[in-house]
């Protein structure tokens, strides 16, 4: 009791997770450094969908854009963004959920022109304002298919 470490691997391979071949790895190149008297075990990761969290049919995001920009590139900045946050390989981290602040902050700094974001989510026809998501200490999110993330833009 209290002598186990349990550890979770993120696979670059892209997969959800660890083949054979990477859990070997881990086998001779991790295992036998963990501190005498400890046993470490592999976990399997908590994925974690962000629409199911919302209980959500669709991730909308209704941004505020300055005029002279190119539409296109913005809409694409923005999924981009809302790709990589939940990334496991690129932002994606355990624990760590989605504040609208925070993701707001993000896309307008990653996103040139942008000026403001209001994050809503469509539950059957109806939309609403999502709440701030939060995960379990080992949780992760899983990559959101960006078919099912609408960008509106308002030029002001």
């Amino acid at each position: 009791m209290g002598r186990q470490v349990s550890y979770m691997v993120i696979p670059t391979s892209g997969n959800a997770e660890l083949n054979s071949s990477e859990l070997s790895t881990l086998n001779t190149e991790f295992v036998p450094y963990v501190m005498g008297g400890y046993e470490a075990n592999h976990a399997n990761n908590q994925y974690v969908n962000l629409l199911t969290a919302l209980g959500a049919t669709k991730f909308i995001v209704d941004a505020v854009v300055a005029p002279g920009y190119d539409m296109a590139s913005i809409r694409s900045g923005i999924l981009q963004v809302i790709s990589d946050v939940t990334n496991p390989l690129v932002r994606a981290e355990y624990g760590v959920g989605i504040t609208k602040s925070g993701l707001d902050i993000l896309i307008r700094s990653s996103v040139a022109g942008v000026q403001n974001c209001t994050f809503k989510k469509l539950s059957g026809s109806s939309e609403s304002i999502i709440p701030e998501v939060s995960l379990g200490e080992l949780e992760i999110f899983s990559t959101i298919d960006t078919s099912k993330v609408e960008v509106r833009l308002n030029v002001v």
